[in-house]
């Protein structure tokens, strides 16, 4: 890769990772959900400004070109942030569920409250 577009990679990566940090410090993004987002972008960061680490790590692990490895570790970032997102969704489904239960339950208790307060409201009209 040319220095130029090295120069190009690596200055939108720490726009990218700052853009994040700013949302997790303004409150728009939970930081336990942003961490992987986080740790992708120093990672390929680190590939980007030192491509000699990228291609000891492809020797090491026996892939014949750093491309495939890029290829191969986006890959398994999108499958962790998405077994993220299937925990994150699962959860608030369960929360939903017991939030419409509760809902109910307190709507229930309010017609009843709403019966005996007119049931009453009627015995005290009739003795007038």
């Amino acid at each position: 890769m040319n220095i130029r577009l090295q120069i190009i990679v690596a200055v939108l990566l720490v726009i990218a990772i700052l853009y994040i940090i700013n949302m997790v410090k303004k409150g728009k993004a939970d930081l336990r959900y942003t961490l992987v987002w986080l740790f992708l972008g120093v990672i390929f960061l680190i590939f980007d400004l030192l491509p000699q680490v990228q291609q000891i790590i492809c020797k090491a692990i026996g892939i014949s070109s750093p491309q495939n490895m890029l290829l191969f570790v986006s890959i398994g970032f999108i499958l962790i942030i998405l077994f993220n997102l299937t925990i994150i969704v699962s959860s608030q489904i369960k929360k939903i569920e017991r939030l419409v239960q509760e809902n109910a339950l307190l709507a229930g208790e309010l017609e009843k409250e709403k019966t005996r307060q007119k049931k009453e409201c009627n015995n005290e009209s009739n003795y007038f």
